[in-house]
């Protein structure tokens, strides 16, 4: 069977209407990819309102399947009503407060922010944004690395920090990554001094940037790296933040210091920065906004038999010998052989880097899109998929690719006894193709003796307990359920 999506055309009309639009009908997980694709080609920040928190960490877990390049930010409601005798909870108050600060602290090219909240969250009233910025205070530590704050100031020129009994204080220093810490305030008139410890670790040297697009838009997400000009390898030291930030330590001396600093995104492209000459006195490097460049570029679309979109399934390509033609048989065996050591996911080629092995997801409509590819090399384009594996040979360029699978997707929906989702359950699958006589290397009483082509087979993890998967037509599965 075969999931219903969503239409490019809405998505497109999701993305750009500024009129009341009602939708009915769309089951749980769709919804989802159509806002994670709206909010993507929109920008900016997104609001989504769930029934419920339930409803909520469940949508979350969608979008971050259908678009993992998406940042997300649950602002959740307050666990008490006004005048109750308890007070809301620490976690649950500083969940809500950090995630106004930062909505606060937004610039206009940060990356697009879906922010995921319930009704109840959205009806209670919240400070203003001038307000929030009011609430914060910089200071600087002294020579052994403490800090003193009066929060009387801070007090007198907003009502919020007046009434707050907790605070989010978080650290920043040039030799690593920001710690922070949630201090509990005393409940009290008087003076009062309150310690909040927070442990830094203090690197050699780190090297800061912002990874942006041709637009100067944050990419989250990117994987950043260091390496050697004379090397083909690239390393893996960090990740882009959803500011597009980065911070990479590094603890070792001249002689190991690396030429170039490399930025890559599997949808946005690929960089290379320049560093700077080793010197022993110095300890930070900014190296500013770093623009992707696409490169090679492979998009198009994935379609089953009947032409309808597959939307959240993963795609993969890897560069492959391009004298093996379109030989599947033969492009694999290079793969499992010769290939498996020269394939790397991520290489430097002619001093720009390259995707030799890259991964995504399909958005929505089915559309995919890699960049970052050796312009004029060879990719074996890949779904991960039950029986014979769905393979094309493709080439990067101008025109859009229809990658059109003959299987048919099913679903697996996963409940306890009262009927809740269970979105963390373990499903193993085990299939037979019926058209296939040797004897089965495992046996189960009621299944077939002939014909198994997998065994422990794990489908793709989809929101409120489902599995994915794509499958031959007319074969037979045996699935196994557990949890802890």
């Amino acid at each position: 069977m075969t999931d219903t999506v969503l239409s490019s055309r809405v998505v497109e009309t999701l993305a750009q209407s500024k009129d009341a639009l009602v939708i009915t009908g769309a089951p749980e997980g769709v919804d989802a990819a159509g806002v994670a694709a709206a909010a993507l080609s929109r920008g900016g920040v997104t609001l989504f309102v769930a029934r419920d928190e339930t409803r909520a960490a469940q949508f979350e877990a969608a979008v971050k399947f259908f678009a993992p390049d998406l940042a997300t930010l649950r602002l959740p409601a307050w666990d008490t009503l006004p005048y109750d005798r308890i007070s809301p909870a620490p976690p649950v108050a500083a969940q809500r407060c950090a995630a106004l600060a930062l909505l606060a602290r937004r610039q206009p090219k940060d990356a697009p922010l879906l922010v995921i909240a319930t009704a109840s969250a959205v009806a209670q009233r919240v400070p203003p944004r001038k307000r929030m910025g009011e609430a914060s205070l910089v200071v600087e530590t002294g020579a052994d690395g403490v800090f003193h704050a009066s929060l009387d100031g801070l007090r007198e020129r907003s009502s919020l920090a007046h009434r707050t009994t907790y605070l989010w204080i978080e650290a920043k220093w040039p030799h690593d990554e920001p710690g922070n810490q949630i201090v509990q305030l005393p409940r009290t008139r008087g003076p009062e001094q309150v310690t909040a410890t927070i442990t830094l670790r203090r690197r050699a040297m780190m090297i800061t940037g912002r990874a942006v697009d041709a637009a100067g838009t944050a990419i989250a997400r990117a994987r950043v790296g260091t390496g050697r000009n004379q090397s083909e390898g690239v390393g893996s030291d960090a990740e882009t933040r959803d500011d597009g930030a980065f911070f990479v330590g590094w603890d070792g001396d001249e002689e190991s210091w690396p030429d170039q600093l490399v930025v890559a995104s599997p949808t946005h492209g690929t960089a290379s920065i320049a560093l700077p000459a080793w010197r022993a006195e110095q300890h930070a490097i900014d190296l500013g906004e770093i623009v992707l460049h696409t490169g090679g570029v492979l998009h198009g679309r994935a379609v089953l038999g009947d032409g309808s979109a597959l939307a959240g399934i993963q795609l993969q390509v890897q560069a492959i010998d391009p004298s093996l033609g379109q030989d599947l048989r033969a492009i694999h065996r290079w793969l499992m052989n010769d290939g498996s050591r020269k394939r790397t996911g991520l290489a430097m080629h002619e001093g720009r880097p390259v995707w030799h092995g890259a991964q995504t997801n399909t958005l929505a409509d089915g559309s995919f899109r890699f960049a970052g590819l050796q312009p004029d090399g060879v990719y074996l384009l890949s779904v991960w998929a039950v029986g014979v594996s769905a393979d094309t040979v493709v080439r990067p360029g101008s025109d859009p690719i229809e990658l059109r699978i003959d299987k048919q997707l099913l679903a697996i929906d996963v409940f306890d006894e009262h009927g809740a989702p269970v979105p963390g359950a373990q499903v193993r699958l085990a299939g037979f193709d019926p058209s296939d006589t040797h004897p089965s290397y495992q046996q189960w009483p009621g299944f077939p003796a002939t014909g198994q082509v997998c065994s422990n087979w794990l489908p793709s993890a989809a929101p409120d307990g489902r599995r994915i998967f794509l499958a031959p037509f007319g074969f037979v599965f045996r699935l196994t359920v557990a949890d802890d």
